[in-house]
């Protein structure tokens, strides 16, 4: 979720751990993962949390523009409501 911000976290040439578990953590609750844990590996998520933290990674860049082509499918109905409450 953090890979389109790294420099921003990065501080005196190291990343900082605790500024990037600190967005990662904004957009856990923002979209509403479940589980709300910043150390779970991406694979082990559902489909509906992989898009949601797909989602975070773009929308945490502060994009002008954001192309999204079907960024709902194959999600379930929860996740989806969230999905377009968020965009």
């Amino acid at each position: 979720m953090t890979l389109g911000r790294l420099p921003s976290f990065r501080r005196g040439g190291r990343i900082r751990p605790e500024d990037e578990r600190a967005f990662v953590r904004h957009w856990i609750e923002e979209l509403e993962l479940v589980p709300p844990d910043p150390d779970r590996q991406y694979s082990t998520l559902s489909g509906g949390n992989q898009q949601k933290v797909v989602l975070g990674k773009w929308l945490g860049v502060d994009p002008k523009v954001l192309v999204l082509d079907e960024p709902t499918n194959g999600v379930d109905i929860g996740a989806r409501e969230k999905i377009y409450t968020t965009i």
